[in-house]
């Protein structure tokens, strides 16, 4: 499931900018990369300089160069400075994670509705950041391993109400970025253990009106 997010952000031509913001220890980083070309940009962004640090030796046996990380400080001047430059910003959102819960059956109890509250908060800000780093035309993909429709459909309808950006149908994404019939009709993509036999996953694929 992970790596079909991935596959979906595209490579975006031969020039692109490519942000993975929530980059972690690059586990999406390290598919997107393989599949860019190698005149393109690729950025690893996080907020844990650890967990980035972390990616190197990744990159390294992947014999992957060129990948920039940066870390992300309140009130970042990088965010300005990246401002519309970039074709594709991958958000892997922190969320409740219920789409990991078939294999830690002791997560369901550490959810609270305050947890749940604040997990959702953390989303509105990202999306908010992440979408200002996207050019007119460029896309913004939306990820989370949660099947809670409070942090899936529900976070894009209230962005796309103060943003102007549209949703893509995954179908049509599918097939440009993956090939082939797309498991999903819809504007967006929920994967489940149930149906797919992956986690759970969530994505939805938004291009920046011009």
């Amino acid at each position: 499931g992970a790596q079909l997010v991935s596959l979906l952000v595209g490579g975006g031509g031969d020039e692109a900018v490519v942000i993975d913001f929530c980059a972690g220890a690059g586990g999406k980083t390290l598919a997107i990369a393989a599949r860019l070309s190698a005149t393109a940009r690729l950025i690893a962004s996080d907020t844990d300089g650890g967990r980035l640090k972390r990616m190197e030796p990744r990159l390294a046996r992947a014999g992957i160069k060129g990948v920039e990380t940066h870390v992300l400080v309140a009130d970042d001047p990088w965010l300005g400075e990246q401002d519309g430059v970039a074709d594709r910003v991958l958000v892997d959102m922190p969320c409740s994670g219920t789409g990991t819960w078939r294999r830690a059956p002791d997560q369901p109890g550490r959810l609270t509705p305050e947890r749940l509250g604040q997990y959702q908060r953390e989303q509105i800000a990202i999306l908010e950041q992440a979408a200002k780093l996207v050019r007119p035309g460029g896309r913004l993909i939306f990820a989370t391993c949660s099947v809670l429709r409070s942090e899936n459909e529900d976070q894009i309808t209230s962005f796309l109400d103060r943003n102007e950006f549209r949703v893509l149908k995954i179908a049509d994404v599918w097939a440009e970025t993956i090939g082939g019939a797309a498991p999903a009709a819809g504007e967006s993509l929920q994967l489940t253990p149930g149906r797919h036999g992956t986690d759970g996953f969530f994505v939805a694929v938004l291009e920046k009106k011009s």
